[in-house]
């Protein structure tokens, strides 16, 4: 069915959506060192991979439908971002 197939890729490309604001967040936090875990000191790899991988496992906590358009909320693991933010 159209429709169906229309709601399964509107809601991934709000997921993609979603994550990569997620991405843009978790970067711009500041670390224990006063600054942008973008500007990480460790190998910005790591960081990254970590980043992603943390982002990637978000849990789609809600997703809705409003005029053809779908929004979904996403949860991340606070310890995993205040893990990141010590370590830098």
């Amino acid at each position: 069915d159209n429709k169906t197939q229309a709601m399964s890729l509107a809601r991934d490309a709000a997921v993609t959506l979603a994550q990569t604001s997620l991405l843009t967040y978790v970067l711009d936090k500041k670390t224990r060192s006063n600054k942008k875990l973008s500007e990480a000191e460790i190998p910005f790899v790591k960081v990254q991979n970590e980043i992603r991988g943390m982002i990637h496992g978000a849990q789609v906590t809600k997703t809705e439908y409003i005029n053809g358009i779908c929004r979904v909320t996403l949860a991340i693991s606070r310890s995993q971002v205040k893990a990141l933010l010590k370590k830098n």
